[in-house]
């Protein structure tokens, strides 16, 4: 038999295919960034783009300005953050076909009303510049006394409950995290360098996958699975947060994995910064039965809660949750977010909410009990499943883990598409030992041949996730079902027109294949541990730990 040619064994050998994968996986996070750069590109600005004012980054950014220039007891004071905005936002960067000014755009769009009188305010200020001869400037500003006098200013600048309270949906601790990009007057700036960091925390989240897999799977190889999972590119397009937010739950369970409980604990309990999330993945510890782990990650939680009392008060929280009271009433309302949000929750309202109704009129107490419903059924089925294992300890490894974790991040209160990255825990928990989903399979065909395969329904779904996003998203395609003798025309809201009585599948951000799709690996995954009783089970000998057997 004749060797193999040098080249062959160069290119098998497995220093050179994880350099490969080195290079794949560094190529897609140069192409993720540069992908970034252009998704906002804008030739009618001045300065080429608008993405740093968009409210998914502005409204971050802004938190931590407000932070940085020492209004952190009024993060929710709408006044303050339209002055704060003002500054940080120049009109001379606005492409002149905009309608409103950046700083107007970015505070309008957030929650809470803005108090009216400031724009009588505004004019009056206006109008003491406008005059050059002084005694015009007299004149007008005892005219205007009244719009301005101090009394009325010291009510704008601190008001109480209600009117002026509001802004973005993120907490206090917030601010922190956003404070070393917020420094100085340069949001644009900063929004390039978000580009770069959620990449950077892809692969450390790569990282943490190999570390918990036991090298079984490569570095890089984890980092290319996280730049191409979904909600990745609308993450760092947007200059959101959702790698940052993997990074910290990979991170946790590596630790956690290794059975460094409360380090992994601790780690997850820098999720206060999103606490919904670290909410859903705090209950996953209980009912996991770590303790440890789940006690360390509410102390420092706590901790961090507590650490920002001295700078922004307690008041400052408060008006945190009245902001947060108020996003959860539009979230049911919503033509813009009910499609662009991920949770099961709204799933239902998609073909149920008719958008053409006045807005207060869109609710109904059928479409909460289906939302509801669908709630409450994944979480039955979880614990059934959860039930019928037995008690002990959970592994870190196998089905149940990841079925855990794909159902807290389905149940999760509301979330938009970007935040599917967030399952990528679940995913990468189930893949961290992939041996069984390599294994080769044997088929004999009628005619007596036999022929050997690899095939799993782990792998082919997942790979349908990531091609989904990576393919079908990118084109936009949508296909359209409509029975034509009921169907009419109708007027949406924004008075274009509709067919009305159709349905209609697509793959661009406002439909919810993705998490259809890990609603379907999470079912599997409870079937495979209905399966596999635990009697089943083996001791892994790394960790000494039971894993259960897939199959």
């Amino acid at each position: 038999m004749k060797p193999l040619p040098d080249w062959v064994t160069v290119l098998f050998d497995w220093r050179m295919r994880y350099g490969l994968a080195w290079v794949l996986a560094v190529g897609i996070g140069i192409a993720r960034i540069v992908n970034a750069y252009q998704a906002f590109g804008d030739g009618g600005r001045s300065d080429g783009n608008s993405g740093h004012t968009a409210i998914d980054f502005g409204g971050q950014w802004l938190m931590g300005r407000l932070l940085a220039t020492g209004h952190g007891r009024e993060l929710f004071v709408r006044p303050r953050q339209w002055e704060v905005a003002q500054q940080a936002y120049p009109e001379q960067f606005e492409s002149p076909l905009q309608k409103k000014h950046d700083a107007d755009s970015l505070v309008d769009n957030f929650m809470g009303k803005t108090d009216a009188r400031w724009e009588n305010v505004a004019g009056a200020w206006v109008a003491l510049i406008g005059p050059s001869d002084p005694l015009q400037r007299a004149a007008v500003a005892m005219q205007a006394h009244d719009e301005w006098n101090p009394e009325l200013l010291a009510e704008l600048n601190h008001p109480g409950k209600g009117d002026g309270i509001g802004g973005p949906l993120y907490p206090p601790v917030h601010a922190f995290v956003m404070l070393p990009l917020a420094l100085g007057d340069h949001p644009q700036s900063a929004y390039f360098v978000m580009h770069y960091l959620q990449t950077l925390f892809c692969f450390l989240g790569g990282f943490a996958v190999s570390v918990m897999s036991r090298r079984r799977v490569w570095w890089p190889v984890a980092a290319s699975l996280l730049l191409v999972y979904p909600g990745c590119r609308g993450a760092v397009d947007l200059g959101q947060n959702a790698p940052m937010t993997v990074a910290i739950l990979l991170c946790g369970w590596a630790a956690m994995s290794r059975q460094r409980l409360i380090l992994g604990g601790a780690i997850w309990g820098l999720l206060v910064y999103k606490p919904v999330w670290g909410l859903s993945f705090g209950i996953m510890l209980l009912l996991m039965r770590q303790w440890q782990a789940a006690l360390a990650m509410a102390a420092t939680a706590t901790a961090l809660c507590l650490a920002t009392l001295p700078i922004v008060g307690v008041q400052t929280w408060l008006h945190w949750l009245h902001t947060g009271n108020e996003a959860a009433e539009l979230y049911n309302l919503d033509s813009n977010w009910i499609p662009l949000s991920r949770d099961v929750l709204n799933l239902p309202r998609r073909l149920m909410v008719d958008f053409t109704e006045p807005y207060r009129e869109r609710n109904r107490p059928l479409f909460t009990a289906a939302c509801w419903g669908l709630w409450l059924l994944i979480v039955e089925v979880t614990l059934r499943v959860l039930a019928l294992r037995g008690r002990g300890k959970i592994p870190f490894h196998g089905p149940l883990p990841a079925m855990l974790a794909l159902a807290a991040w389905m149940c999760t209160f509301h979330f938009m598409y970007y935040d599917a990255m967030i399952s990528a825990l679940g995913v990468m928990i189930l893949l961290s030992d992939p041996r069984p989903y390599f294994r080769l399979q044997v088929w004999k065909s009628t005619d007596a041949r036999t022929r050997v395969y690899a095939s799993s329904f782990v792998l082919s779904l997942v790979a349908t996730l990531l091609l989904y996003e990576c393919v079908a998203r990118p084109m936009r395609w949508e296909m359209t079902a409509a029975p034509m003798e009921f169907t009419g025309a109708r007027t949406m809201h924004d008075e274009s027109t509709e067919m009305s009585r159709r349905m209609i599948v697509g793959t661009n951000d406002r439909y919810p294949v993705d998490t259809l799709l890990l609603m379907t690996l999470w079912a599997w995954c409870g079937v495979a541990v209905c399966r596999r009783p635990l009697t089943n089970n083996h001791r892994d000998p790394a960790t000494d730990e039971i894993r259960m057997n897939t199959g």
